[in-house]
């Protein structure tokens, strides 16, 4: 079994990969726990899973995780959220395949750019106008 020595010149702590675990673990639980409370009134669906996405990633940006570890949690906790839901078995499974082909990794890294203000909407609504007005002035021409 591998570790990985933490510390400074006066602590150290040897974590392995077994302790690594039980701390994953235990972010998980209280995470799933304070998600449970959060959305205990709503119905898993479709139409509201991505609604139970974005909670899902208030409740884990409070952790000490930070990127790509906080995303992998995210993921992992909607897809507890679906398989404990009762819903129907055809329900749970088109959530479950939006989880596996990666839909919802890709909605939680689209809702972090915008955050950080790396998606530019209005930009669209300029090449739209242009585009538009484009197309109205070869009409008159015409």
């Amino acid at each position: 079994m591998s570790s990985e020595i933490i510390g400074s010149d006066k602590v150290q702590i040897n974590l392995t990969r077994r302790d690594t675990k039980i701390v994953e673990d235990k972010i998980f639980v209280e995470c799933f726990n304070a998600l449970q409370l959060k959305i205990k009134d709503r119905e898993i669906a479709l139409d509201t899973i991505l609604p139970i996405v974005k909670t899902t990633m208030e409740v884990v940006e409070m952790t000490k995780l930070k990127g790509e570890e906080q995303k992998h949690l995210a993921v992992k906790l909607t897809r507890k959220i679906v398989v404990d839901a009762p819903i129907t078995d055809e329900k749970e499974k088109l959530i479950l395949d939006m989880i596996d082909q990666g839909i919802i990794a890709s909605t939680i890294d689209l809702i972090v750019a915008a955050s950080r203000g790396e998606i530019d909407i209005n930009a669209g609504q300029h090449i739209v106008r242009v585009g538009c007005l484009s197309l109205f002035n070869n009409c008159i021409k015409k």
